[in-house]
Parts: C-alpha cells; structure tokens; sequence
C-alpha cells in the first residue's frame, strides 16, 4: 500500500480516441483537516502506482480524471488527508478507500459507465483506524555490490548499510550486526525531513576481495530514545557496478 505515496512520476501523453474517464463525489470528514490528496488505483491490493490523483485544500466535492481510466474496469479509489504531505503520510492522518473503512484488504470496485462514475467517501481518523497507506517509518536497504575497475585496479565487494528515517522525532542511534559488523553504529545526515544512516566513513566499510558467501544476515536495532525497535534484513545476491 505504501504506492500511495509516489503519486505520478512520469507523464504519459496516450494518443487514442477514447474519452478520459472521470470519477468524482464527496469527501466528508468530522474533524478539519487540510490538504486531501485523492487517488485511483487499479490494483486492488494497492502494490502499484496510482493511474490518476487529484488534491484539494479539504475535504469536499473532488473530481479525478485519467487517461487510462475506462468503461468495464475495476478501479479502487481512496484519500488522505496528510498531516505533513503526501511523501510522509502517518499512521494517524484521516484517510478513506471507497466503502472500504473496515475492510481495505478487499475494496470495493468502482466501474465507469459511459466514462463516469461516483464514488462518496467518509474518512476514518487514523488516531482510531489507523492509515493503510502511511509510509514505513523506516526504510531499510542492505545491498552487496561487486565493485569491478575496467582500469585494472583490483575489484571487491561492498555491504552497504542504509536507514531513512522519517520518524518524527527522528530515531536517536542505528546499530548493526550482521557480517563484517559487530555493533556498528550508523553515521547520519539529515535531508529535510528524512534523516539517513548509512556505514559512511572508511573506518565501518565492509569490503571483501572475493565475494562471501550468501546469504548474509544483518539486524538493525533502531532506537529513539524512548525505545527500541529491531528489523531483520538479508542479502541474497550481488550488485554489479562497473
């Protein structure tokens, strides 16, 4: 579900004779919040990208029109009301699928008929139903590259070590074991409002001449002052940078 997030990256120009299809209706809510980002999917698991969005500055009435989006076809239609925006949405932000509250894991459809279609929402507060489609507060990524020189300097293979942190507040420490660490404490950077850790400076590089043997195991203790929170990762194959 975490897809909602993305929104439209790239812009598709289709040359067809077919009309846009449109869904709209009404978005109400019990509290006041602001912004609403209202997207489609065709996926009803939510695992791709949104086909068509639309914002608005609060709940009301909301159109969302799509190229892609035609007579006969399923789509899946929902909203939230981010309290930071759209790239962090948490767990406790308003949000709605379509007559699907309570059971978001098999939506209900929403089916154009001559290119329409409408599609009421009522939002949840994610303080009591908390929000399918908040973004991980952590995103853990642990890669083994072969590092190959077509100068002739000698090869090797490197784990990288990375956290993003879009905790607020941020977590206070990253330790790793795994292969080639022991207890290793991430450095950090901060980048607006995502922190990330990574094994950056020389002295916590794990590099090896000869690639080890897999798969390798890491677990990342992520701490926050207030507690700690263990993730597991695995590395099942090798990168390639030339």
């Amino acid at each position: 579900m975490k897809n909602f997030i993305k929104g439209l990256t790239v812009m598709l120009f289709v040359c067809s004779s077919a009309i846009a299809g449109t869904i709209s209706g009404n978005i109400t809510y019990q509290g006041s919040p602001v912004d609403t980002t209202v997207a489609v999917f065709d996926d009803p698991a939510f695992g791709a990208d949104p086909i068509a969005m639309s914002t608005m500055t609060a709940p009301g009435a909301y159109s969302v029109t799509g190229a892609a989006m035609v007579d006969g076809t399923s789509y899946y239609v929902t909203c939230v009301a981010p309290s930071v925006d759209r790239y962090h949405i948490k767990d406790t932000d308003p949000w709605s699928c379509y007559m699907s509250t309570t059971n978001v894991s098999s939506p209900d459809a929403v089916v154009l008929s001559s290119g329409l279609a409408t599609a009421d929402m009522v939002m949840a507060d994610g303080a009591v139903s908390p929000c399918p489609f908040a973004a991980p507060i952590c995103d853990i990524e642990t890669d083994l590259r072969y590092n190959g020189f077509a100068s002739g300097a000698p090869s090797s293979y490197n784990v990288y070590l990375y956290v993003s942190d879009i905790r607020d507040p941020h977590a206070t420490s990253v330790v790793v074991n795994g292969f080639g660490a022991t207890a290793m404490l991430l450095d950090h950077s901060d980048d607006g409002l995502d922190r990330e850790w990574r094994n950056a400076v020389s002295t916590k590089e794990i590099t090896q001449a000869t690639e080890p043997t897999l798969p390798l195991y890491y677990d990342y203790t992520i701490s926050d002052g207030a507690g700690a929170d263990v993730y597991f990762s695995t590395i099942t194959a090798s990168l390639t940078t030339l």
